[in-house]
């Protein structure tokens, strides 16, 4: 059985991820949960998944630009020292950033891992400080993953000039204009 770690905050796994952990977890995974506790959801996400996952907390938040970031990703090291998972699946901008960073290691041994960007924080029209501050953060952490998943057209683009080993593009939520 293949074990897959899926990272992202308790309010991100409430709201879409329990069905893809089920859906993994009766197709062969075994499905590990780490999540940072933003919204208070933590007890509801442990109703949702039931026995099916296991649930770890890490201390992150957020805030970029919060030292008690770092707490979080020795959490998440410390994890991933202890464990060892096929697949890493990431999600949200700070979690993605910590959780890229602490599976560098598990990368040099066989760990793949996937980033999954719901809508990059640089886009046409963004703020320049949104720019400054989210995309050459997201240039240097492309190289710490194998896999970049994006659902939007513009998002393919960009990531598809970093230096990211594969840019997968799925059909996103909204419409088409």
């Amino acid at each position: 059985m293949k074990r897959l770690l899926l990272t992202c905050t308790d309010l991100m796994a409430i709201q879409f991820m329990v069905p893809h952990m089920r859906y993994l977890s009766e197709n062969g995974f075994d499905v590990e949960l780490a999540c940072s506790v933003v919204g208070n959801r933590l007890e509801d996400l442990q109703k949702a998944v039931g026995d099916i996952v296991k649930i770890h907390t890490v201390r992150l938040v957020r805030s970029p630009y919060s030292l008690k970031n770092l707490s979080g990703y020795s959490d998440l090291k410390k994890l991933l020292e202890k464990n060892r998972y096929d697949v890493i699946w990431t999600n949200e901008p700070v979690m993605g950033v910590m959780t890229r960073l602490a599976a560098r290691k598990a990368r040099k041994n066989g760990t793949k891992v996937v980033y999954m960007c719901h809508g990059f924080h640089f886009y046409k029209g963004a703020s320049k400080l949104s720019w400054l501050t989210f995309y050459p953060i997201e240039r240097i952490m492309a190289h710490y993953c194998d896999v970049i998943v994006v659902i939007n057209r513009e998002d393919e683009a960009i990531a598809n000039t970093f230096k990211v080993p594969k840019v997968e593009y799925i059909h996103g939520i909204g419409f088409n204009t």
